[in-house]
């Protein structure tokens, strides 16, 4: 009961400043994004190891991050060819017998964890988006991912009794999964019938590309913490545990929610 109060009460919080954030977007948008991925490449560096690289590719990450809402796509990929350059060079100083490593790994949490936002922000930096102001679409994003998030949690803990992933993720259930995606697809009529944000057909869609997939990102985030033989990626939310495990679902879900917005 107690880690469940506690786990509310920073959930709230968080979604306080998330909303807000999301709500004046652009710069304090463009602030949270970058505090956001800095942490996160932060955290996964502690997961594998490679702890003398957490701070300087963490704070490429949100220097790309940062220049990206003014400069064209082209541009952003020159910018992701030029810091691959800088991390090569500086993976032999960070740790020289391991400098194919720090690369690697490098580049990796780069495209895992910076990219969605950059896309996110791509969204969020414009005062309108499809003909409605922009927060309206990261806000429906967000919700969906939510909504999943806390039922898949909420059904999980009530009734779950079959595990989805044991060897991944112990605290999965397939019950939970199949509750989070339900309450998504009510989410996503809501959507679509209330507040006309998408066609009905569009918000369907959202739901049941996004939920299962936020499940996926969410197990492959778990993979490299059972790698280190931690529980949680970090402690900076009490009850939610780092910005990994409370972000991971974006990871994979963004990108998709980006191609879906294109149609």
């Amino acid at each position: 009961m107690k880690n469940l109060l506690t786990r509310a009460l920073t959930g709230a919080a968080f979604l306080i400043v998330m909303v807000g954030a999301i709500r004046f977007g652009s710069f304090p948008l463009l602030g949270l994004f970058m505090f956001i991925v800095f942490l996160a490449v932060y955290e996964f560096f502690s997961l594998t190891g490679l702890k003398q690289a957490r701070l300087p590719v963490g704070a490429i990450a949100a220097v790309l991050l940062a220049c990206s809402p003014w400069v064209a796509w082209v541009d952003i990929s020159l910018m992701f060819l030029l810091a691959f350059v800088l991390i090569c060079l500086m993976a032999f100083f960070i740790k020289p017998n391991a400098a194919i490593e720090v690369s690697m790994q490098s580049v990796f949490a780069l495209i895992w964890i910076a990219v969605p936002f950059v896309l996110l922000l791509h969204i969020g930096f414009e005062a309108t988006y499809h003909d409605r102001p922009s927060y309206q679409w990261l806000l429906a994003y967000f919700v969906l991912l939510w909504v999943n998030d806390t039922f898949a949690y909420l059904i999980g803990k009530a009734i779950g009794r079959h595990p989805l992933a044991p060897k991944v993720s112990a605290g999965k259930t397939i019950e939970g999964t199949l509750g989070g995606i339900i309450f998504t697809i009510g989410a996503a009529i809501m959507m679509a019938r209330v507040f006309h944000l998408f066609p009905l057909y569009k918000a369907l869609f959202l739901a049941l590309v996004l939920s299962p997939i936020a499940v996926a990102s969410d197990l492959f985030e778990s993979l490299w913490k059972r790698k280190a033989g931690v529980k949680d990626s970090g402690n900076i939310l009490p009850g939610h545990g780092g910005m990994l495990d409370r972000f991971d679902s974006v990871f994979f879900t963004a990108p998709c929610f980006y191609a879906i917005m294109q149609l």
